[in-house]
């Protein structure tokens, strides 16, 4: 009753501060009154600017959305262009309420957020309006995201644009994009979040390949060592439990012809032999043959081990530690789904 009692009695500046408590304590009361608040607000006793009132009512503007009441919001514009150049932040933060719940404004609102990312005076203000965007319009904002992380000057933003945006979406280009930022980020950190986002996303002897070459060359010690580690311990050759038998084979195919290309695996004619193995197994599949199938699987697997285990004996046949790692231990899942 006594914090009823100031709401019409005191400064207009402390009057929403007290809409404000008793929206948090769910009052009955918040609504109307939040509503007589602005109904009055002009008439004040208080001598304000319109311009500084402009800000207070849409202080309680804010309250109303909470009530899906957005009759007002055309204000939130006017105090967004009082403000300009810079961003007043109170309007800022009440625009994807907008464009997400007001049909009349929502382009009013996407076209502000849409400013505001491009704005290069705003900092990290760019990349939140990004990710209000991306969260109303999905891939809609994907070339937006694709420059920020590209050009923003704030490595802020450019991380959170990968990170928030550009790798969820999972685009066809992905693997590509990422690895020409992984060459070009100039930030450290971001280089590190890039190459372990990309660890566990990709995972064929290329992409192993790759982040090698990329680890020998970066220039920060520290990373140096992290991505080494990573391709050491984390690197996951497990194929996941979704791909059926003939595609586990068809990618160790794949794999082969990548660790012949990386120089994992040397001697065309061994490399032909081990494709042949694979193929007949392949074959064995075709007639529901697992039987055959996995016998072919374990050929491959013997020549595989008894090359890496006396690479010299068996000269020129040659396979790596890598090599070993992708294709020994793919052909075992395959043999232990079947």
């Amino acid at each position: 009753d006594t914090l009823l009692a100031k709401i019409s009695s005191d400064d207009i500046t402390l009057q929403i501060e007290y809409l404000k408590a008793l929206k948090s304590i769910n009052s009955l009361y918040t609504y109307n009154l939040t509503s007589a608040y602005l109904d009055s607000i002009d008439t004040s006793p208080q001598i304000y600017t319109p311009a500084f009132l402009l800000e207070y009512k849409v202080r309680a503007i804010e309250i109303l959305f909470s009530y899906n009441d957005y009759s007002y919001a055309n204000l939130v514009f006017e105090l967004l262009n009082r403000d300009k150049p810079k961003l007043n932040t109170t309007a800022f933060y009440l625009l994807d309420e907008i464009a997400e719940y007001s049909p009349t404004y929502e382009q009013n609102a996407k076209n502000e957020l849409s400013l505001i990312v491009e704005n290069n005076s705003l900092d990290l203000y760019r990349s939140r309006a990004l990710t209000m965007l991306f969260k109303l319009y999905g891939d809609e904002v994907y070339d937006d995201a694709i420059l920020m992380a590209e050009q923003d000057l704030e490595a802020t933003n450019r991380r959170i644009a990968l990170t928030k945006i550009i790798i969820p979406l999972k685009k066809a280009n992905l693997k590509t994009f990422l690895q020409t930022r992984l060459l070009n980020e100039v930030e450290e950190t971001i280089r590190f979040t890039i190459a372990e986002k990309f660890i566990y996303l990709f995972r064929s002897p290329h992409d192993y390949y790759f982040l090698s070459e990329y680890a020998d060359q970066e220039s920060s010690d520290k990373n140096k060592r992290l991505v080494g580690a990573m391709l050491e311990f984390d690197f996951k050759i497990l194929p996941d439990t979704i791909f059926s038998i003939n595609t586990m084979i068809d990618t160790l195919l794949s794999y082969s012809n990548q660790c012949f290309s990386n120089d994992w695996l040397r001697d065309a004619n061994f490399r032909d032999s081990l494709l042949t193995n694979l193929n007949n197994a392949n074959n064995f599949l075709a007639v529901s043959d697992s039987v055959n199938c996995s016998n072919k699987l374990q050929a491959f697997q013997t020549s595989v081990n008894q090359v890496y285990q006396d690479s010299a004996g068996y000269y020129p046949k040659y396979v790596s530690d890598e090599g070993y790692k992708f294709l020994f231990h793919y052909a075992q899942y395959i043999i232990d789904r079947l």
